[in-house]
């Protein structure tokens, strides 16, 4: 099996054989052996152990990988969690809690100590299993593609492995490991599948899990074909913008499967409620589905789809002074004081240096906030200036504008207040120029 492995790594994980790997331990026999390998190989590796005191074993699971660890002389890193106060706290299950537990630690360690990648010992019975989870809840066919071997950072190399040769190996070489009670229990759907329908699969065909490998390997061809057509659909009737991707109904409803379209072009934005997003296709505007990382917003011919994580708080900018405005590095705007010019694009304004009291904040819009627009007689509502504007609803609410002793001064991108135009007799100006 090392042999196996090692022209497995040469052929499809050369970046394994020179980086500096971390490797996700549990004590099991999985990440045993894939430890034993990688010692084997003499691969520069660490190992990272996750506690989550959920079974009275589970610190003796830990101090069988400290041992480990010790004995190769691998540097290992060790977190206890609390998970069942995490899962209520975010009204999770609990395998979904130790689920973004652990990777949330991965990736903290990955950043601290630079590893290039984080390992995992999942197999071709756990992608079996997968499979067959992901089959029962009507997956398409990234789905059924079930544990892919390469993802971001996160490398997989063992799927090609059935547990059979783990466990041959692990006998064969006395790697020693630790058995989880709780694999045997019927009480989670992995285990029954596991336990009850795999034997079943494997009485009923011969070498069955080869076949599924076969079979696993035309879908993965089938899939990347498939993402290849989205890619040139996504050319067409995607237009992306720094903090928002517009999809043009129009062009898409030149496709006759543009329905199906429309679930792969949203496949990689955590959405699960998909009758909701078709009833979105003909909404009025303003409605609105939201998935745990993202936005989808009707907006009259369009669905606009909002990165939530960029949609963070804004925090207020102060600037004190004139020379605060300018000299202060920030990555929103430039600012400069020059002889006054017409601006050449919504991103520039010229303001009347002269109106100016300080200090100047750049802030959210706030929905009692009134100005004078340039080239307009008498107050308005800011939002309803944008509404008038046909600015989408989930925009209006971030919108940015720059104060000025309770007086709002420019709109950002959109509008100058009256008040604070250059006038005749004026040669100099304050240029801001929005950087995107």
């Amino acid at each position: 099996m090392v042999l196996k492995f090692q022209q497995h790594l040469a052929k499809n994980f050369p970046e394994l054989n020179s980086a500096k790997s971390l490797i996700a331990v549990s004590g099991g026999v999985d990440s045993m052996v894939l430890a034993r390998l990688f010692h084997q190989l003499q691969l520069n590796y660490s190992i990272a152990h996750c506690n989550f005191n959920l079974r009275e074993a589970s610190i003796k699971d830990q101090d069988f990988v400290i041992s480990y660890a010790k004995t190769q002389q691998v540097d290992y890193f060790i977190k206890q969690f609390d998970t069942k106060a995490y899962a209520k706290q975010h009204s999770l299950s609990t395998q979904v809690a130790a689920r973004n537990l652990r990777y949330d630690w991965f990736d903290e360690l990955m950043k601290t100590h630079q590893f290039d990648y984080l390992l995992t010992a999942h197999h071709l019975n756990d992608h079996l299993e997968t499979f067959i989870i992901n089959l029962s809840r009507g997956s398409g066919i990234k789905g059924l593609t079930a544990i892919p071997d390469k993802n971001s950072y996160i490398r997989r190399p063992l799927l090609i492995f059935s547990k059979a040769e783990l466990l041959a190996f692990a006998q064969q070489e006395n790697v020693s490991w630790r058995e989880d009670e709780s694999n045997a229990s019927h009480a989670y759907l992995r285990n029954r599948i596991r336990h009850q329908i795999v034997p079943e699969l494997e009485q009923l065909t011969p070498n069955f899990l080869n076949a599924f490998a076969s079979s696993l390997t035309h879908l993965n061809s089938a899939e990347v074909l498939l993402r290849d057509y989205v890619k040139s659909v996504r050319n067409e009737v995607v237009k992306s913008q720094p903090d928002v991707d517009i999809i043009c109904l129009k062009r898409l409803k030149k496709y006759p499967n543009y329905i199906e379209l429309l679930f792969y072009l949203l496949n990689d934005f955590n959405f699960t409620a998909w009758e909701d997003i078709k009833g979105l296709i003909d909404a009025e505007t303003g409605k609105q589905i939201k998935s745990k990382t993202h936005q989808l917003v009707k907006n009259r011919d369009e669905l606009r789809l909002y990165d939530l994580k960029i949609q963070d708080e804004f925090k207020p900018l102060q600037f004190n002074s004139l020379e605060d405005l300018v000299e202060v590095s920030q990555p929103y705007f430039k600012a400069s004081v020059e002889v006054f010019s017409i601006p050449k694009s919504a991103n520039e304004v010229c303001i009347n240096i002269s109106q100016l009291k300080f200090p100047l904040i750049l802030r959210p819009v706030d929905t009692n906030d009134s100005f004078t627009p340039f080239g307009m007689k008498g107050k308005k509502k800011v939002l309803h200036f944008l509404r008038d504007l046909k600015v989408p609803t989930f925009e209006k609410l971030k919108q940015l504008v720059f104060e000025d002793q309770n007086q709002i001064v420019w709109v950002v991108k959109k509008r100058l207040d009256h008040h604070f135009k250059v006038t005749q007799n004026q040669n100099k100006c304050l240029k801001l120029t929005w950087l995107n």
